[in-house]
């Protein structure tokens, strides 16, 4: 788990986010990075992490992807193109932004 999380939220938070992480979840948001947040790779891989975990794996790792990338060390103009993922996520399972 990243130390971002640690620090910024309370133990249980950050042990409910870590279990919704994993091998698979993390290659998914790694390759959302790598291809440089494309539409259609979001909506694909928000879709997956729907199908194999539900809303509460979509949502952790929208807050992991927000609070943990690259991104997120990077200046705030930059830093808040992360919540662009809120938003190719909305609607897929009930998935707010």
């Amino acid at each position: 788990m990243c130390a971002r999380i640690d620090e910024q939220f309370d133990f249980m938070q950050a042990m409910a986010l870590s279990a919704e992480y994993g091998e698979y979840n993390h290659a998914a948001l790694k390759k959302i990075y790598e291809t440089f947040m494309d539409e259609a790779v979001c909506k694909k891989v928000g879709a997956d992490i729907y199908a194999r975990g539900g809303l509460q794996a979509l949502t952790a790792n929208c807050d992991i992807f927000k609070h943990c990338s690259p991104l997120a060390d990077a200046i705030p103009v930059v830093a808040e193109q992360a919540a662009v993922l809120e938003y190719y996520w909305d609607g897929i399972g009930g998935f707010s932004n």
